[in-house]
């Protein structure tokens, strides 16, 4: 079944194989930790824009704040106000009419300068939502408001200030809305809204940024007159959101979201917050995502900031070095392996191997036995050897010298080494004399294997070794007996043969 596989093929070369597998699996690992780490790198640069980003954001609108409340102070909180909105709440429509006209009259110098400092809206609301005076838009006026300003109701019915981000009937914007009274009666609110373009221009100013800002289609088109619509296009990143007009600049957003740009529309469907490293024209840029939600938790809008970066191609830079750095690093290390390795390898086979006749020696020999041994045992399959050695070798040697002696014993080798299996255990026993484990061999395999030995070696050779033979002894190995009596029995069988004549093979008995 190996065969068929091919394994037996690749058995030599296994512990290769093993060693390049693992190899590979420490440089996939290695080239993965800094692929993690570059991407952790990248989060953890994301997360720390953004955060600036939300700190910023959130700083602004803090001074937005304390800048509403001092004009609600020092403008509206006074009593000649509180008490024309009081008054107003309980008068007919004419009656109203005038004291509306009276108020925007009052109003329009201070609402004149607070728009040169971003405030958009200006409007008071009566305490069951009717809106009624804005001074933005000072003919519109009588809706309720409260089913769609959650700002206006919570300060109406909790009559404590209220503040969020709302789309409006108008205009949208970052809205403080204040209870009004006069002494102990609540006549309404007032709401002082900042375009959000204060707060993009604070965030320009600290970034740097391409800042955008962008409501949710469905927010808007449920809230804003119809005939105000034209103060929103459509965002350049996805149909369901729209820019305003008045406070978006740059054209970066074009570029990026453009035809075959980015596509964001899973992430913005989520509506949380989000970032990303975008590479576009040979250039890394930054975009942020900042969720804006309403005074009810729910996201309706998102600021969009975009800019050009350098960050993330430092740690593309860093990351490339690091991976240069570290696969020569493991090229060597690897490469040492390989030399120490191959340097085992050959001391096993000097310390396995006879060095003149590049067959086992005899301490491999005993080795394979011991292995042989036990698996004859084991499978209960017959198990033999054969021990033979060459005829008159001394007397060779003396005739012919050393060297000749030597090639006569390389030759013997390869000669009997060529006609064995790949099962069979073939090695130097000691001077001339040669052993050769046949597994699943019994006695009569053995002897035929023996002849073809025999016959070959006499046709071996030429010059003076040629004609040289061998005399040979084969045991069976029987249950229970030591490799040292197999060997032994075979001794005795090969000592038969010289015995009798030489250039024969015989068996133990």
């Amino acid at each position: 079944m190996l065969k068929a596989l091919g394994v037996s093929r690749l058995k030599p070369y296994l512990h290769w194989i093993l060693f390049f597998l693992l190899v590979a699996a420490l440089y996939a690992m290695l080239v993965d930790f800094l692929l993690e780490n570059r991407e952790t790198r990248k989060k953890q640069y994301l997360d720390a824009s953004m955060n600036r980003l939300v700190s910023t954001t959130e700083a602004t609108i803090n001074t937005l704040g304390n800048f509403s409340r001092y004009v609600y102070d020092s403008l509206v909180n006074v009593p000649e106000t509180a008490s024309a909105v009081c008054r107003a709440k309980t008068s007919g429509p004419a009656a109203r009419d005038v004291l509306r006209s009276r108020l925007h009259d009052t109003m329009l110098p201070g609402y004149e300068l607070l728009k040169r400092y971003g405030f958009r809206q200006f409007q008071f609301v009566f305490p069951d939502g009717t809106s009624f005076l804005r001074m933005q838009a000072p003919n519109m006026h009588g809706d309720a408001l409260h089913g769609i300003r959650a700002t206006v109701r919570a300060a109406n019915e909790t009559k404590r200030p209220a503040a969020g981000f709302e789309e409006g009937r108008v205009l949208n914007g970052y809205r403080f809305v204040y209870p009004l009274f006069h002494g102990e009666e609540h006549c309404g609110s007032v709401e002082l809204s900042f375009s959000m373009g204060s707060v993009l221009d604070a965030l320009r100013a600290h970034s740097k940024a391409e800042v955008l800002f962008s409501v949710k289609r469905s927010v808007a088109e449920a809230t804003v007159f119809p005939d105000q619509m034209a103060n929103y296009s459509e965002s350049t990143f996805s149909r369901e959101f729209l820019f305003d007009k008045d406070i978006n600049t740059g054209n970066l957003h074009a570029e990026l979201f453009g035809p075959g740009g980015l596509r964001l529309d899973e992430r913005l469907a989520g509506g949380r917050s989000f970032g990303l490293l975008h590479r576009h024209g040979g250039k890394t840029f930054l975009v942020l995502f900042k969720s804006m939600e309403n005074i009810l938790g729910e996201h309706v809008a998102y600021i969009v900031s975009i800019s050009e970066d350098s960050i993330m191609d430092r740690i593309s830079s860093h990351f490339r070095a690091s991976l240069a750095s570290s696969t020569i690093a493991f090229l060597f290390v690897a490469a040492l392996s390989v030399l120490g390795i191959r340097e085992r390898i050959r001391l096993k086979r000097l310390s396995s191997t006879d060095q003149l006749t590049e067959i086992l020696n005899r301490h491999a020999m005993q080795e394979r036995a011991v292995i042989e041994i036990a698996r004859a045992v084991r499978y209960k399959g017959p198990l033999s050897l054969a021990l033979f050695d060459i005829d008159r070798f001394k007397e060779f040697n003396d005739a012919h010298g050393h060297n000749e002696g030597d090639r006569v014993l390389r030759t013997t080798a390869l000669t009997v080494k060529s006609l064995l299996r790949k099962m069979d255990v073939f090695g130097r026993w000691g001077g001339e004399e040669f052993l050769v484990l046949l597994p699943h061999t019994d006695l009569e395999g053995a002897h035929a294997t023996a002849e073809k030995i025999r016959l070959a070696a006499a046709s071996s050779g030429n010059g003076p070794s040629r004609g040289v033979t061998v005399s040979l002894g084969i045991a069976e190995f029987r249950p229970g007996e030591s490799f040292e009596r197999l060997v032994e029995r075979a001794d005795e069988a090969m000592y038969r043969a010289k015995s009798g004549g030489r250039n024969r093979t015989e068996r133990a008995g």
